[in-house]
């Protein structure tokens, strides 16, 4: 039944937020959320961690120029 769970987090996120959609390890926030609460609080908790609180919008794109700029920060160019 999680799985079914994470799938309709998963696609709810997508559907509300087309221009990230899913991105890979968005799952693992996903599933994580479902353990420690309802499913709706979940969707909620995954939303504003992507576009607001944490500011995780940037990593969960097409290019994740976030994370690229993170990784050359912490590589040192």
């Amino acid at each position: 039944m999680r799985k079914v769970g994470t799938r309709r987090l998963l696609l709810a996120y997508a559907w509300r937020n087309p221009d990230v959609g899913y991105c890979q390890a968005m799952n693992f926030f996903a599933a994580m959320l479902l353990l420690m609460m309802p499913e709706e609080n979940a969707f909620w908790a995954l939303v504003g961690m992507i576009d607001g609180y944490f500011h995780f919008d940037g990593y969960f794109t097409t290019d994740m120029i976030e994370s690229q700029v993170y990784l050359l920060i912490i590589l040192g160019f």
